[in-house]
């Protein structure tokens, strides 16, 4: 072990600066996520061989990550396109699974590693709030020029700097929900502190109203009934539940978008990806039809509908590589999350809270779209995930985070 040693202490400061470069460019850049992936992968790298230290994962959730990885490889076995599969398995899957295995093992030495992380992703979730504000009263946004998205019924939604509403609604419902973690704290906090939470809370909330996403909002309420359970305090979100109802009632655009739901086409295409992925579960339930084949399939079921994914993640992995690697993924999803409400219920603390809150709406969302198959939105799961698994698993405390 040289842990002491300067050259360890200088790798692992490149890591970290390389972690917040992450960060900072999840809603901006993928080259630069990508990028700075690479030289995390190379820093790390270097960093055990020279340290000669083992990658320190717990076993039991190492064991079912690698049951996931492990048969998400079986299904190259029966893929139509080897290349495409091969692909799939280990410059996405494969990329963010490492992503977590790094985070996971780096963050644990340290406390305030995780809390330079925290702020800074807040920081930028207020930042691209404002972005999204300022282009619905302009059309277009700072960072990439992006219009106003015309979304279903023809209402027009907020994007940032993101390709899509659905992901700038779900980066927005994933800081504010980490944020309201903050403004419940249990413990005595001074007034102006309250007063920036408050104001970081609103800003985020008519952003994420203005994502004008249904799968957001149903994410984000999930995150909330979750925090309900779990927070000590329950008054405290009748407040905050009549605030977002009142935006969302002044709102004409919101009350909309909401109703198109119960209209009779309101989400027809979402039900025929939904059935054309069950019919392709039916035909090979065990292995799926081969990791990152379902948008080369689909024509094959739906002829006539043009997609990429099938909006709901969990169909997706049954589908391209069957139960067994289905199964796999969500138990070592629930051994994450158990783990962290036990140590809530344990030991309260802010910061747990708020990044399992905010992982679990992501998760209930992916039962409507695709997240983990976004490069920037995968980046953020797997990164967070990864470091909320590094502090319930150190045992790491964070009652000062937000003090």
């Amino acid at each position: 072990m040289k842990t002491g040693e300067k050259p360890y202490r200088f790798l692992s400061r490149i890591l970290e600066l390389l972690f917040l470069g992450m960060v900072f460019f999840l809603p901006i850049s993928k080259a630069a996520l990508e990028i700075l992936f690479t030289l995390a992968l190379l820093v790390f790298a270097a960093k055990k061989i020279y340290s000669r230290e083992s990658i320190v994962i717990p076993c039991r959730c190492l064991m079912w990550l690698g049951a996931f990885a492990t048969f998400c490889t079986l299904s190259l076995a029966v893929t139509p396109d080897f290349s495409l599969s091969f692909k799939a398995l280990f410059f996405k899957w494969g990329e963010y699974l490492l992503l977590f295995l790094i985070i996971s093992d780096s963050l644990r030495p340290k406390t305030n590693r995780s809390k330079t992380i925290v702020y800074l992703f807040l920081s930028m979730v207020f930042l691209i709030a404002c972005d999204g504000i300022f282009q619905r009263n302009f059309g277009y946004d700072i960072f990439q020029h992006q219009p106003l998205r015309i979304s279903s019924g023809n209402l027009k939604a907020m994007t940032g700097p993101f390709e899509h509403n659905n992901m700038f609604g779900t980066f927005l419902g994933a800081g504010l929900i980490m944020g309201l973690a903050f403004f419940i704290k249990p413990t005595e906090n001074p007034v102006k502190k309250r007063i920036i939470w408050g104001i970081f809370i609103s800003v985020c909330a008519v952003g994420l109203l203005g994502s004008l996403s249904r799968g957001a909002w149903l994410g984000f309420f999930a995150a909330l009934c979750l925090m309900m359970f779990l927070a000590p305090t329950k008054k405290i979100f009748l407040g905050i539940l009549g605030f977002l109802v009142l935006l969302f009632l002044v709102g004409q655009p919101f009350r909309d978008r909401l109703l198109f739901t119960l209209q009779p086409h309101g989400d027809a295409d979402r039900l025929i990806f939904w059935k054309s992925a069950w019919q392709m579960i039916c035909e090979n339930p065990l292995l799926g039809h081969g990791i990152g084949t379902f948008m080369r399939l689909f024509p094959k079921y739906a002829p006539l509908v043009y997609v990429h994914y099938a909006h709901n993640t969990f169909l997706q992995i049954w589908a391209e590589t069957g139960l067994l690697s289905l199964a796999s993924f969500i138990i070592f999803l629930w051994s994450v999350f158990w783990t962290a409400i036990k140590t809530i219920k344990h030991n309260f603390d802010p910061f747990v809270l708020g990044v399992l809150c905010a992982l679990f709406g992501f998760v209930v969302h992916s039962t409507m779209d695709v997240h983990f198959y976004s490069l920037q939105l995968s980046f953020f799961f797997w990164l967070f995930l990864g470091l909320l698994h590094a502090r319930i698993h150190e045992g790491v405390t964070f009652t000062k985070l937000a003090s």
